[in-house]
C-alpha cells in the first residue's frame, strides 16, 4: 500500500511539473531560430554555447541583441563569438 501511495504521489508531482522547456531550451530557440522567423539565426554550436546553463533566456538574448548590435544603433558593435562570450552564463572557457 505504501508504494503505491509512492507512485502516486510521484506521479501527481511530475503530471503538474512545468513543460520541458526550460530556461536554456527557451534561450536555444531563440537563438537557433531563422532571422526570418524573429530569432537570431546562430549555428547551433553557438546557440548551445551561449544558452548552456542559463538561468533566464530573456536576459541572455537581451545581452547578446546588445552586444552584437551596432554602436550607431546602441549596441556594442562585437563579433558573433565576442558576445556569446560576453553573455553567457555556462562554465565554458
Amino acid at each position: 500500500m505504501k508504494s503505491v501511495r509512492r507512485v502516486f504521489i510521484l506521479a501527481t508531482l511530475v503530471i503538474g511539473a512545468p513543460a520541458f522547456a526550460s530556461e536554456p531550451v527557451k534561450c536555444y530557440e531563440k537563438a537557433w531560430e531563422s532571422r526570418d522567423n524573429g530569432g537570431l539565426g546562430l549555428t547551433a554550436g553557438q546557440a548551445v554555447t551561449l544558452c548552456g546553463g542559463t538561468k533566464d533566456a530573456a536576459k541572455i538574448i537581451e545581452c547578446f541583441v546588445r552586444a552584437w548590435a551596432h554602436p550607431g544603433n546602441g549596441g556594442l558593435g562585437l563579433t558573433a563569438g565576442q558576445a556569446i562570450a560576453l553573455c553567457k552564463t555556462n562554465s565554458l572557457p
